[in-house]
């Protein structure tokens, strides 16, 4: 008999969250894993303090107890009489047939809740005011009760100028008018009005400016800008002390800046260390930046205020300088130009300033070949044509051609090439009548060496002009082959095309360009050929005509 091995079976208890922190009357939530290995039936929980003790005005509850599932919450909930504390827990669970260790232990911190305590503030609306000798400056006093706040508060009010009156009523309710009664006898000058609030155990206060004028007093403010003139680049900083000249005058003056021509600077802003400001001083900073223009700018700073009127200050100026060096560059387009002795290469120069470049650039001109000429003296727009005029004796070769330009003890250069080379020979059409083969065509040099089939046969030339080469002898010493045969040459060392000239034995044929027209030798011999093919000559002559033109005999070989 076999034995059969059990199917190992297992359960772990998994709480998600090793501590919770709440409040007393509140609930910790977890989250509990049952991790199962072979095991599916109903695990029941149980949760057990580590201490042993029972914890007042604690419950426990699950989102599903007994449980098949792999995961269900824990709620732990607390009331206000669970005493503050920090409580550790493990998950036990059992099931039938299996025996389940205990979770990992896990942490319950309950707090007590903090408690607002009852307080009170003050406030003085508003924060200042300004009177003449003789006036009266009415403030606000308001009082904001926090938490349940519910004791009495007196009042104590201090700061209060000389010959001038306290006018807070004995007897008040928040909010209530604080009225400072001045006299002409209160000397002018700046104060700070404090009230101070007792009650409920706590002191609390609030304070306000009280500024006293004298009556008929003369005030001014002047501006003065103690830098006159600054200098600087493209994308600086210009920094100005401003003097703020008071005379019976604290108040806050706001101050602007004005361009003397009443135009926008582009790239150009400006700010002052405080504004508006009640300062007898303040920084003005101009901030410039690449795209504003080299010059000379003139300013003034402006201000208004209330109850006065403030004339603008000195003029001032701003010196920018370009941050670019004027220079300018050249260069030539196209990089290179072919030419046949006898053409002209035009080129185009272009001229790039920088930095406001606006001088004159003298040109010249060096390395032409010999037999050129080029007629460029100056550069004084963007783009001047560069025109290099060869004839027919300039020297075949390539050139570099290099243009020289000076603005002053400024020297800039640029170049590009320029290739001489022989016009390409072109063949139109090759004929061979026996003893002559005759090359039609253009650009044909003195020094022509002429291919057929790829093998030279130059030393058969008997006449070159520009337009005609012939060749004298067989075809056999031309290398002249039966079918088709490749006709090319070499003149001024560059290569021309090809053409093909054909001879034929038992057929024979009209070629023109390229295209060709074959007579079968039945044809031929049942006399059904045009006369044009009637000739008894060995060879075939490609010739530039058409086929019905009789002036132009075109042998067979009769075999």
């Amino acid at each position: 008999m076999q034995n059969i091995n059990p199917i190992p079976r297992s359960v772990r208890i998994q709480v998600s969250q090793p501590t919770a922190t709440i409040n007393q009357g509140q609930i910790a939530n977890y989250s509990v894993g049952l991790n199962r290995s072979n095991f599916a039936a109903p695990v029941t929980l149980n949760l057990t303090m580590l201490s042993g003790v029972t914890i007042p005005g604690v419950t426990v509850s699950y989102s599903q107890n007994p449980t098949t599932a792999n995961n269900i919450g824990l709620n732990i909930a607390t009331t206000n009489i669970t005493p503050a504390g920090t409580y550790n827990f493990v998950l036990t669970g059992r099931a039938t047939g299996i025996t389940i260790p205990d979770s990992s232990a896990f942490t319950l911190v309950v707090k007590s809740p903090v408690v607002a305590q009852p307080d009170f503030n003050l406030s003085i609306l508003p924060s200042s005011l300004t009177v003449k000798s003789g006036e009266i400056a009415n403030f606000t006093l308001g009082r904001n009760d926090v938490n349940g706040f519910s004791s009495n508060v007196s009042v104590n009010v201090s700061g209060v100028p000389s010959n001038s009156i306290n006018g807070l009523p004995t007897s008040f309710s928040f909010p209530v008018t604080l009225p400072v009664i001045t006299s002409s006898d209160t000397p002018a000058g700046t104060y700070t009005i404090t009230v101070t609030g007792i009650g409920g155990g706590l002191t609390r206060t609030a304070s306000a400016i009280l500024t006293v004028q004298n009556v008929n007093i003369a005030k001014s403010v002047g501006l003065q800008v103690n830098q006159v003139t600054t200098t600087i680049t493209q994308g600086q900083l210009a920094s100005y002390p401003v003097s703020i000249n008071r005379t019976n005058f604290t108040d806050a003056v706001e101050l602007g800046l004005r361009v003397l021509s009443g135009t926008t600077i582009p790239g150009l802003t400006f700010g002052y260390s405080q504004n508006p400001t009640t300062a007898s001083g303040v920084g003005l900073n101009i901030t410039t930046t690449n795209s504003i223009p080299a010059g000379i700018y003139n300013f003034v700073v402006t201000g208004k205020a209330s109850g006065v009127t403030i004339a603008d200050s000195n003029v001032f100026t701003l010196v920018v300088n370009s941050n670019v060096q004027q220079d300018f560059s050249l260069s030539l387009s196209p990089s290179s130009l072919t030419v046949n002795p006898g053409e002209t290469a035009s080129y185009t120069l272009n001229r790039a300033s920088t930095g406001g470049f606006s001088g004159d650039v003298l040109l010249s001109i060096s390395g032409l070949p010999s037999n050129a000429t080029s007629d460029v003296s100056s550069a004084n727009s963007s783009a001047t044509t560069v025109p290099i005029v060869t004839n027919s004796n300039t020297p075949l070769g390539t050139y570099a051609v290099t243009i020289t330009g000076i603005s002053g003890n400024l020297t800039r250069t640029t170049s590009a090439t320029l290739v001489v080379e022989a016009a390409k020979p072109t063949i139109s059409s090759a004929g061979y009548t026996k003893p002559m083969l005759t090359i039609n065509g253009a650009n044909f040099g003195t020094d022509t060496r002429v291919f057929v089939n790829n093998k030279e046969v130059s030393s058969f030339i008997r006449n070159v002009s520009t337009s005609l080469v012939s060749l004298k002898g067989s075809k056999k010493k031309l290398n002249l082959k039966t079918g088709s045969n490749q006709v090319k040459l070499i003149s001024n060392g560059v290569e021309s095309n090809s053409v093909v000239l054909a001879t034929f034995n038992a057929q024979a044929a009209v070629f023109v360009g390229e295209e060709v027209n074959t007579i079968n030798p039945e044809d031929y011999y049942s006399n059904r050929v045009p006369k044009a093919f009637d000739s008894t000559d060995d060879d075939f002559i490609k010739a530039n005509q058409p086929v019905s033109a009789q002036q132009e005999i075109y042998g067979v070989r009769k075999d």
